[in-house]
């Protein structure tokens, strides 16, 4: 109601233009038909020409292949002059960023002291023993209750009984390892401080060499089973050291013993 209102009120005159220029922009504005059917042209032959495209390189491939084929396998391989060779080259070698922990590092914690560490952490080895002693009480209930389980529950007996038997296994290594890292470190420190005094009552400069500091530890590992074993240990100590070493050699022999060589 309102437009009709709205065009009551227009002049005629200024209706007739707007009606000549409606009609003259319908006149002008192109079909949607023959457009249409033009762009469907244009892109079936631009398909075409893309085809006809791939096909002649496809048949240029394989005539490349063709005459790059080795006539052997042990000859080098061809390769073509048309790829581009990468610019990238290893010029410099740019050394790997190693990550430290701080707590370990000596840039931040300085040079580590062993005699100062264990020290620090003397109640370490106790803790261990104990664990150890804990260990060993495991396995014998495990293996009585093991042998009293019903059938059904063996498989998981067995299965746990082997767990404490591996901890307990890594258990006696670490103690054994502690104990021997212990006795070789207060050993050292005994000839350290032997030498330093020696050097105050006028001896000369002496360094320990790797064979003498060999013997040396050797010697104390000796000391220790005995004090533990007796010289029964010891002695069953070397005779292993002693089968091991006859074990190795035999094995590199050129040939089985009793063997006959067919030179």
């Amino acid at each position: 109601m309102k437009l009709i209102l709205g065009l009551d009120t227009v002049p005629l005159e200024t209706l007739a233009r707007a009606q000549a220029s409606l009609s003259l922009a319908h006149r002008e504005q192109p079909e949607a038909g023959p457009s249409r059917n033009a762009d469907a042209v244009a892109a079936v032959r631009a398909q075409l020409a893309e085809t006809r495209k791939r096909k002649g390189r496809s048949e240029r491939t394989d005539e490349e292949a063709e005459r790059m084929r080795r006539d052997s396998k042990h000859a080098p391989t061809a390769m073509s002059s048309k790829k581009q060779v990468t610019r990238f080259r290893t010029v410099v070698t740019i050394p790997k960023a190693e990550r430290r922990d701080p707590r370990f590092s000596t840039v931040s914690a300085g040079h580590v002291d062993p005699n100062l560490h264990s020290k620090a952490y003397d109640f370490l080895p106790g803790m261990l023993r104990s664990e150890l002693e804990q260990l060993k009480s495991a396995v014998k209930v495990a293996i009585k209750a093991e042998r009293n389980c019903p059938r059904a529950e063996r498989p998981a007996r067995v299965s746990e009984r082997e767990r404490l038997e591996n901890e307990l296994a890594r258990m006696r290594t670490r103690v054994e390892r502690t104990e021997r890292e212990a006795r070789e470190r207060d050993v050292l420190s005994a000839a350290k401080k032997a030498e330093a005094q020696k050097r105050k009552d006028g001896k000369g400069e002496w360094y320990m060499k790797k064979s003498e500091k060999r013997d040396l530890l050797l010697k104390s590992k000796f000391n220790a089973l005995e004090e533990r074993g007796g010289k029964s240990a010891v002695k069953k100590a070397v005779e292993k050291k002693r089968k091991k070493i006859a074990s190795k050699e035999k094995k590199s022999r050129p040939f089985a013993k009793g063997a006959k060589d067919d030179a």
